[in-house]
């Protein structure tokens, strides 16, 4: 709670009893229960008085009844009153009686709108009048009601009106009614209207928010501490006028925001100023500063309402901004704390708040003296665990957002950051994503710092990965070589230098040479297979014969644990394709054979049998013989479109200077196997040059294919439409017969009613019940008309 308002005296102990109160500038209108109208002028004070209040009328011949309502138009400069239960407009000046609307007799409430169309309230009914030609006009029809009225306001080209029991919504142009909700135990209306025809509507101790349609806007009423008598909206507060307090509160968020004792008040008048009364009193509500209650709300950790009224103080656009920013922050900073840890980073992202200092926020993500100059407003707090993981969270996702920053000061830096933070997040809660970050292009993690996090989590793999993208391969090569010798360790062995050492270029041969020594002397074989074809670019076919064969043998033993380890009925899936160790050394040894031109591929053929088709089609192809690899591409892989390839794009043959593209051959393939290949992919794949008459006979064979399929649908459409009809005119037939069945109607069998049991009907008006038709011991049996349908059951 703050203080939004301050209330000060204007009236006390007034001889007269106040039944209503009205203002208009400065000034302050009182209607009696003697029927006497008061004018007060009321100006700011000085000193120890707070306002000069300056009686300047008492006109105590207004009306000879008390004085139940008023109302001020100030651009018409009238009043408008209810007394003697009649309508009457006065001039706001002097008070002399303009008009009475003599048909208002026995009025109880009325209500202004903003288009000056003013609505009466009589017994139980609702006249209608709009101003014009300085008068107020009636406007037919009259609505009747159910009951008497006794409050009723303006909802856009609506009435809401309350009764005893209930509130409705009432459609002027066509007098439609919409019950809406009860006025609850307390048996009284008390309705308020909002800046965008809205409404506040009492039931008992609550306000319940509603559109001009009646249909409820917030999921929560208010709740007051006791039955209003009085409501009034001054933005962005509710004030109740309760029994005993006037209690300020919030629609959205939903708060209480002052409670302020006072004696006995009833009413509430809302202008330039705002005026409580009891029947006695009056006192002035002061609304306190915006900047002063938003200032209190900050204080108290209230930001939404800080946020609130930030957003109507009436100030320049440029401060206004900085002071709503400067509030989302500290918000931002408090969400927070409070470890919603989601909300929090989500408004600072919308916020633009430079990352370092969200990232500041968690207490080892930043280099302790860089952290230290940043400024909180409070010392950030201290996160447990499981509140640092939930917190990392929602980081990773903030950060993320922010990857693609690009107009911003010291943008390497910040991204260094980032990126290196990502890295410590990712190591704490899902660290399978820290290789995938270090291997993107524009990773821009800190070496050193990276390198720290990546050591104390033991996660070698990754900084090798580090290492090799930054270009500090002697260092990722020293890694290796440290950890090849742990027997348990992720990078065992020799086979992860070899890898490295591949993907080095000339302009590293040093190095190669250099960490290549250890991996030659421990395993030779593997040093001298990979390091010499890769590396060195070795062109001897006894070095290339070799490595395909190791590959041959290791691919060889892999194949028959991966055909033994298939569930019954499976299929292997295409050579490269399978999973694990097995796909990448197949792939690697198909790459070979159709990349390398240096291999013998005479000498490797009696090795490739069985289990090798793929591989020993592109070595038959090697060598020439053509008509055994689209053999084994045709009717063993069943792969066409290997064979096109195979004729379009034929490979280099050592010892031929030029191989020419088979055109006859494939355009034979189209031509046979037509059925088979997808026209549009196999036109694409021929020469641009090709002629038409060539392709003649392939698009004839598709054309006669495709219209022979055609004709054979229309076939079947015809046959399927016949047989449709006949079953149509077959259900027709059955329909057409109607058998009533009463309570009279028995079975010819056992001469029991038919009631709601399944019957057959004979063509000769007898019916029996479907189980004594079933009995094969019923004599004289005579063939149903049809058999028993769900129809036949319906009596």
């Amino acid at each position: 709670m703050h203080d939004a308002f301050e209330h000060a005296p204007i009236l006390e102990k007034l001889p007269l009893q106040i039944e209503c109160i009205a203002t208009y500038a400065d000034c302050l209108l009182v209607g009696t229960r003697q029927g006497h109208l008061l004018l007060y002028s009321i100006k700011d004070g000085s000193g120890a008085i707070r306002f000069k209040v300056d009686l300047r009328s008492s006109n105590k011949l207004f009306s000879k009844k008390p004085i139940l309502q008023l109302t001020v138009v100030e651009e018409l400069s009238i009043l408008i009153s209810l007394s003697d239960n009649v309508i009457s407009v006065h001039n706001l000046e002097t008070f002399a009686l303009l008009s009475t609307l003599s048909k208002s007799k026995g009025a109880t409430f009325f209500a202004v709108d903003l288009t000056l169309k003013l609505c009466v309230a009589v017994k139980k009914k609702i006249q209608l009048y709009i101003w014009r030609n300085e008068s107020f006009q009636e406007l037919p029809p009259e609505l009747g009601l159910p009951d008497v009225v006794r409050a009723v306001a303006w909802a856009g080209d609506s009435l809401c009106v309350g009764f005893k029991r209930d509130y409705s919504l009432i459609k002027v142009n066509t007098g439609a009614a919409t019950e809406l909700f009860s006025t609850g135990k307390h048996l009284e209306p008390t309705i308020a209207t909002l800046p965008n025809s809205g409404l506040i509507l009492c039931r008992d101790d609550m306000s319940i928010i509603t559109d001009s349609e009646g249909k409820h806007t917030q999921k929560q009423s208010l709740t007051w501490s006791d039955t209003p008598m009085a409501l009034e909206y001054v933005e962005p507060y509710v004030i109740g006028v309760l029994p005993r307090y006037i209690e300020m509160r919030t629609i959205s968020p939903r708060a209480l925001i002052q409670s302020i004792e006072l004696q006995k008040p009833r009413f509430i008048a809302k202008g330039k100023h705002i005026y409580v009364a009891s029947t006695s009193h009056v006192w002035r509500l002061v609304p306190v500063a915006l900047p002063m209650q938003i200032q209190q709300l900050l204080q108290d950790k209230q930001f939404t309402l800080a946020l609130m009224l930030a957003e109507i103080v009436n100030e320049p656009a440029t401060e206004k901004s900085r002071r709503i920013e400067s509030i989302q922050n500290m918000y931002a900073f408090e969400l927070f704390c409070q470890k919603r840890f989601d909300e929090s980073l989500q408004l600072f992202a919308r916020l633009e708040t430079d990352p370092t200092h969200v990232i500041g926020l968690f207490e080892d993500l930043l280099p302790s003296d860089f952290r230290k100059q940043l400024e909180y407003p409070d010392e950030p707090p201290k996160l447990l665990m499981s509140e640092t993981e939930k917190g990392y969270v929602a980081l990773v996702e903030y950060l993320t957002q922010k990857q693609d920053i690009k107009a911003q000061k010291n943008l390497k830096q910040r991204r260094q950051i980032i990126d290196t933070t990502l890295l410590k997040c990712y190591l704490q809660t899902n660290d399978a994503l820290v290789a995938p970050l270090l291997r993107l292009k524009d990773n821009n993690s800190h070496v050193e710092e990276s390198e720290r996090a990546l050591m104390k989590n033991k996660k070698y793999n990754e900084l090798v990965i580090l290492y090799q993208t930054k270009g500090l391969h002697k260092k990722a090569l020293d890694l290796l070589l440290r950890q090849a010798q742990k027997a348990s360790g992720p990078l065992k062995g020799h086979q992860r230098t070899v890898q490295y050492l591949q993907h080095l270029g000339p302009d590293h041969m040093k190095l190669i040479l250099d960490f290549s020594v250890w991996v030659l002397k421990a395993h030779p074989d593997d040093g001298l297979k990979e390091h010499i074809i890769f590396i060195w670019n070795e062109i001897q076919p006894r070095f290339h014969n070799k490595l395909i064969n190791c590959y041959r043998e290791k691919v060889q033993l892999l194949t028959r644990e991966y055909l033994d380890s298939l569930p019954e009925g499976d299929e292997p899936v295409a050579p490269g394709s399978e999973p694990g160790e097995l796909g990448e050394l197949r792939g690697r040894l198909l790459f070979l054979l159709e990349t390398s031109k240096y291999y013998q591929a005479e000498n490797l053929l009696t090795h490739f049998q069985e289990s090798f088709y793929h591989e020993r089609a592109l070595l038959l192809g090697r060598v020439g013989r053509h008509d055994e690899a689209l053999a084994i591409y045709i009717h063993v892989l069943q792969d066409s479109k290997l064979a096109e390839d195979m004729y379009l794009d034929p490979p280099h043959i050592e010892g031929i200077t030029q191989v020419t593209s088979n055109i006859p051959a494939a355009l034979a393939i189209l031509k046979e196997h037509h059925q088979k290949i997808s026209t549009a992919k196999a036109l694409e794949l021929l020469p641009a040059t090709i002629q038409v008459r060539e392709v003649y006979e392939f698009l004839l064979n598709v054309l006669d294919e495709k219209e022979t399929k055609r004709k054979q649908s229309q076939v079947l459409k015809s046959l399927l439409f016949a047989e449709h009809l006949q079953i149509q005119e077959q259900r027709m037939f059955y329909q057409a017969h109607k058998i009533v069945i009463t309570d009279e109607r028995v079975c010819r069998e056992c001469h029991k009613r038919i009631g709601t049991s399944a019957f057959a009907f004979y063509p000769s008006g007898e019916i029996k019940h479907y189980y004594c038709y079933k009995d094969q011991s019923s004599s004289e049996r005579s063939t149903p008309r049809h058999s028993p349908t769900p129809e036949d059951n319906r009596r």
